[in-house]
């Protein structure tokens, strides 16, 4: 009896050491949890493998998109009509040509500022419209001063029909001009009228432009400085012939037109502004070619003593 309960007890003792070691190696409880640990390591990794797609797609598509508007937005710029419809568009510029552009308008404005602040200090002429009125480099005439009475005179302009401003007289001096160029037509002498009334404004253009060209000191006494024109005055043209291919120079002088207008232009009102050898009087450049208006009277009186507007007026500051 001892014997068998000993062995029962090996036997149990055996049946618990496998019971134990089968607990141990194949629960099914075991094998879940295993499946379920795999499966919870496993599936985030899963789930993060099939985010990526979507997030992939999700760029492609929104960077699809922007080179989609982008590429509208460049065919839409140049459909952009510029506001005179008689210019052509205008390419778009590099930042590089924007900055030139911003140091160039810049310098434009400086150039316009400092023509202004430098006529500030200039006395003004009593009284504008007169017709023998003096304006140089120590007078000014009004900023906004324009003639009332314009007018085209009747003779040929190197610009032919075009109507400019350039082509414009005062209605004394244009008749002046007209009687003086049949005048010389009868000698066999063809003039042509270059440039007469000049703005203010188109003076200040033509004065920065020279500035930038021939630089400030050469420029003032090639070019008056706005307000400074004898052409705004209304009084003046400078006269050409088809000798000197239209243009203006000193040549103009030693030319059957140019010898003509030094012997005959006082007859009709008309003197030479600017004279050879006057240069330390005018302050500007001999120039054969600029004819202005004073009336007969006074251009006779010039013509006879060889004199310049500041010769005859003296101290006046003009009138």
């Amino acid at each position: 009896m001892k014997k068998t309960h000993t062995m029962i007890s090996v036997t149990l003792l055996l049946l618990s050491g496998c019971g134990v070691e089968l607990h141990k190696h194949t629960s099914p409880k075991d094998n879940t949890d295993a499946l379920i640990q795999n499966s919870d390591n496993s599936e985030p990794q899963q789930q993060e493998k099939t985010e990526i797609p979507p997030s992939n797609e999700n760029s492609t598509a929104d960077a699809h998109k922007q080179t989609q508007q982008s590429k509208e937005k460049e065919s839409k710029e140049p459909e952009k009509q510029p506001e005179d419809q008689n210019q052509s568009p205008k390419p778009p510029q590099s930042q590089s040509g924007d900055k030139k552009q911003n140091t160039s308008q810049q310098k434009d404005d400086s150039s316009d500022s400092k023509a202004s602040s430098q006529q500030k200090g200039l006395p003004t002429v009593a009284d504008p419209a007169a017709l023998q009125v003096m304006v140089n480099k120590s007078i000014a005439l009004p900023k906004n001063y324009r003639p009332a009475d314009l007018v085209r005179p009747n003779v040929a302009f190197s610009f032919g029909s075009q109507k400019l401003e350039k082509g414009l007289l005062r209605k004394s001096a244009a008749a002046a001009l007209e009687k003086m160029f049949n005048g010389a037509k009868k000698d066999g002498i063809v003039l042509i009228a270059a440039s007469g009334f000049r703005s203010y404004q188109t003076q200040a253009y033509l004065f920065n432009r020279e500035v930038k060209q021939v630089g400030l000191k050469k420029a003032e006494i090639a070019v008056a400085r706005p307000g400074t024109s004898e052409h705004q005055t209304g009084l003046t043209m400078d006269i050409t012939s088809k000798s000197m291919n239209y243009s203006l120079g000193e040549r103009f002088e030693s030319t059957n037109e140019g010898k003509w207008l030094q012997q005959h232009a006082y007859e009709y009102g008309f003197i030479m502004r600017y004279p050879k050898r006057k240069e330390a009087i005018t302050k500007y450049e001999y120039e054969p070619w600029h004819y202005r208006y004073v009336g007969i009277e006074l251009a006779n009186i010039i013509h006879a003593k060889g004199l310049t507007l500041e010769e005859y007026f003296g101290d006046k500051k003009g009138i």
